[in-house]
């Protein structure tokens, strides 16, 4: 007979990290960190991905690095032995990236619907260490670079970095949830769940539930979140350069105006 407790799946258990004093090392100089930290890497460690698609068909590039590239960061600038990542597995099925340099700690989230998945895990784990550097000045300065926007039938400009790597397709389990997608609006200034469904474009009446709105009108229009997720970046971006509204920045991106 099978020992039903033996067989029982074994659920993740949020833990909380203790939170690190800076260390005290002879030479520490953060302003000299913080500065080798946020230098620009070399033209081939940076590619390009597609971001966001308007109405017209005007296609928006924005810049990325591997978690690689981080580590490697990581090494040259404080030694293997002064940085440590750790990730902690959220209820809502979020997790947490959590990255520790000479004692200080930052952290930032990734989605995940498997954690008993290997691939899943790591593709999470990869991309909160990408997200928790940056809080320390790693690849930050690719967030204020020019987002390319190109017209149909242009040719991607390709002179500061290489194209991305398109020979891998990433499972389900690892790509945006709706509670990532969540995060990150809130992460971009979206705070109220008007603001969020106006983002998208999609109409909140009062007393609806955002996530059912979402669900029928994003998701059903065979949209993913990954996919909601560009949007709002391209409309926020939209917002900063034109000094508009959730609704003109809409209207600008859909007739590929912008």
């Amino acid at each position: 007979m099978a020992n039903k407790e033996k067989d029982k799946p074994v659920k993740a258990v949020p833990q909380s990290l203790p939170r690190a004093e800076p260390l005290d090392l002879p030479g520490l100089d953060w302003s000299s960190i913080h500065e080798e930290f946020s230098a620009p890497f070399p033209d081939d460690e940076v590619h390009k991905k597609k971001q966001a698609t308007s109405g017209s068909g005007s296609e928006l590039f924005v810049s990325y690095i591997e978690s690689r590239s981080v580590m490697n960061r990581l090494d040259e600038v404080v030694g293997p032995e002064n940085w440590e990542f750790d990730v902690e597995y959220l209820t809502s099925g979020v997790i947490k990236g959590i990255l520790t340099v000479c004692g200080v700690t930052k952290s930032d989230i990734g989605s995940i619907e498997s954690p008993d998945h290997t691939t899943a895990v790591k593709g999470c784990a990869s991309d909160a260490l990408k997200r928790a550097a940056v809080h320390f000045g790693i690849g930050r300065y690719l967030y204020d670079q020019e987002r390319q926007w190109t017209q149909p039938g242009q040719a991607l400009d390709r002179r500061q970095a290489p194209a991305p790597r398109r020979d891998y397709e990433p499972p389900e389990s690892i790509r945006p949830t709706e509670n990532t997608f969540i995060v990150h609006c809130q992460q971009l200034g979206l705070k109220t769940q008007k603001e969020i469904c106006s983002a998208l474009g999609v109409p909140l009446s009062k007393g609806e539930s955002m996530s059912v709105v979402l669900q029928k009108q994003w998701i059903g229009a065979k949209k993913s979140w990954e996919d909601a997720i560009d949007h709002v970046d391209a409309i926020t971006d939209i917002i900063k350069k034109e000094e508009c509204t959730l609704t003109e920045a809409n209207v600008q991106l859909a007739m590929g105006t912008v």
